[in-house]
């Protein structure tokens, strides 16, 4: 087996100590420090409320990360699929990678944390059923496909 370099990438808070959201400046800045700093990726996670705050998205975050990055792969590590519907995800999906110029990777999952399910009036028990049943979807429509 071939030797292959290790890439090291960074998972960063998408949200202030406080728990407001970051201005686009200080995510384009923390963005430029570490593409500055040599680390291979910038990875998110995906909540959409803790606390007294909606959280930002991810996907919105990334492509504000990718306006002040040239080389760093951008990755949500995991996207709550179920949360969303099928048709706008694989068109937010397709149009990030698309103007990211293809340094965007998505981990999906079936999410975790009853409190997002109850914020979108999506059934909790049902996740992994619509993650299932959402992934051929996306990914489908997200290729381009009919």
């Amino acid at each position: 087996m071939e030797e292959q370099d290790m890439r090291l990438g960074i998972n960063v808070p998408t949200r202030n100590p406080d728990g407001t959201p970051p201005t686009a400046e200080l995510v384009q800045q923390r963005a430029r420090e570490i593409e500055e700093a040599g680390f291979d990726g910038i990875w998110i996670g995906d909540t959409v409320h803790r606390g007294t705050h909606v959280s930002p998205d991810p996907l919105m975050w990334l492509l504000t990360a990718a306006l002040a990055t040239k080389r760093v792969e951008l990755g949500v590590g995991v996207l709550q699929v179920p949360l969303r519907q099928p048709f706008e995800l694989a068109q937010r999906l397709a149009t990030l990678n698309a103007l990211t110029q293809g340094r965007f990777t998505l981990g999906v999952g079936a999410g975790s944390t009853r409190t997002d399910f109850e914020a979108n009036r999506v059934d909790y028990e049902a996740r992994f059923k619509l993650l299932t049943e959402y992934l051929p979807i996306i990914r489908k429509l997200s290729n381009g496909e009919q």
